[in-house]
Formats: C-alpha cells, sequence, structure tokens
C-alpha cells in the first residue's frame, strides 16, 4: 500500500451474515482485517479508500466507516493526528 493513504475503517455486516464468513472477501478486495466483533456484527480493517470503496459493493456489507478520534477539549492534539 506504499503511497496510499492508509486509514481505520468499521465495516458493519447486514443482520443475516455473520461476520467471520466474510473476512476472505474483505481480504481479497484490499482489507487488511484487524479485528472481528462478531457479537456486534462489524470487523475493524484498515486500507485505502480505494479498498473501502470495493468493500461497500459487498452485498453483505451495511456500512464502511472511517474511525474518527475524539479528544476532550482542552486536550492537545496528538502529534501523530492533524
Amino acid at each position: 500500500m506504499s503511497g496510499t493513504q492508509v486509514q481505520i475503517y468499521v465495516i458493519t455486516v447486514v443482520a443475516t451474515v455473520q461476520p467471520e464468513s466474510i473476512v476472505d472477501d474483505l481480504q481479497d478486495h484490499g482489507l487488511r482485517v484487524k479485528q472481528v466483533l462478531a457479537a456486534l456484527g462489524q470487523i475493524i480493517g484498515e486500507g485505502s479508500e480505494q479498498a473501502a470503496s470495493a468493500v461497500r459493493a459487498l452485498d453483505a456489507v451495511e456500512s464502511v466507516d472511517a474511525q474518527r478520534t475524539y479528544r476532550a477539549l482542552g486536550d492537545p492534539p496528538d502529534e501523530d493526528q492533524p
């Protein structure tokens, strides 16, 4: 994934699909699966926006959302965060 910005995504699968059953499909579309949250029907993965767009097109996927970072007011931002 060199030259491409990598981001963390939360993938929510449709209610009729077991998250574990689509891990290979997600990886085939360029997403690196980091964690499967079966009880929540979600998968955490990282990849490019291109990979996220490809995953959004899968029938078993309900949504793909970029992970957001929150901080309390008055806390200085992390050095790594824009």
